[in-house]
């Protein structure tokens, strides 16, 4: 199993990154947001999970230790994937998802694309206990704490966040979002406008 690599960043494709290491091109799919921040020709280390199936072997990356952990609980819950997991991940950081159980939140897991009333149910329910066996992982007590998980938030406002943290000014941001939003009025998953955000802005 691969635990980690380190190379230099052939290509941005998303939802992953192609990574060089030692004449070989890896491809990692990666959480949005970092995956956003990527630029070709830099170099990268991440921590990785590798996915073993009948059809493929998937690796997932992720630029801290904690992210990874993380990962790893959420596929051992039962109806939790990958897919949903990298959802999760994409959606939200570690710190704020951290939050959002310790509040019970199961509205803010229902913005995560795939995610629905149930499913959010069990995942505060199975994370509640195997959060606090994890490092890393924030208290409310903590600087990592976030608020995020009392606001009821707006997938636009959830998206002018996600822009603003990849080093977008709030106008700036704004912007992109109503752009993206007047182009397809119908999306109703975060992921999904975020995605058009950056597919209009070219990355």
């Amino acid at each position: 199993m691969l635990g980690s690599l380190a190379g230099v960043v052939l290509a941005v494709e998303l939802p992953m990154v192609i990574i060089e290491v030692a004449g070989v091109g890896y491809e990692v799919e990666m959480p949005l947001p970092m995956l956003c921040q990527l630029q070709q020709g830099q170099n990268l280390q991440i921590w990785t999970h590798m996915v073993v199936r009948e059809d493929a072997q998937l690796l997932y990356g992720f630029t801290d230790k904690a992210q990874k952990q993380l990962f790893k609980t959420l596929i051992k819950i039962n109806g939790v994937g990958p897919k949903m997991a990298m959802a999760i991940l994409s959606t939200y950081q570690v710190a704020d998802l951290s939050a959002i159980v310790q509040a019970q939140n199961s509205k803010a897991l229902t913005l995560v694309p795939g995610v629905g009333a149930k499913t959010a149910e069990r995942l505060l329910i199975e994370l509640r206990d195997r959060l606090k066996t994890l490092t890393g992982m924030p208290t409310k007590n903590e600087p990592g704490y976030s608020s995020l998980a009392h606001a009821e938030q707006s997938i636009e406002q959830q998206a002018l966040e996600a822009l603003q943290s990849l080093g977008y000014k709030r106008a700036e941001a704004e912007n992109i979002v109503s752009h993206a939003r007047k182009k397809q009025p119908e999306i109703n998953e975060v992921g999904a406008l975020i995605r058009l955000c950056l597919q209009s802005m070219g990355r």
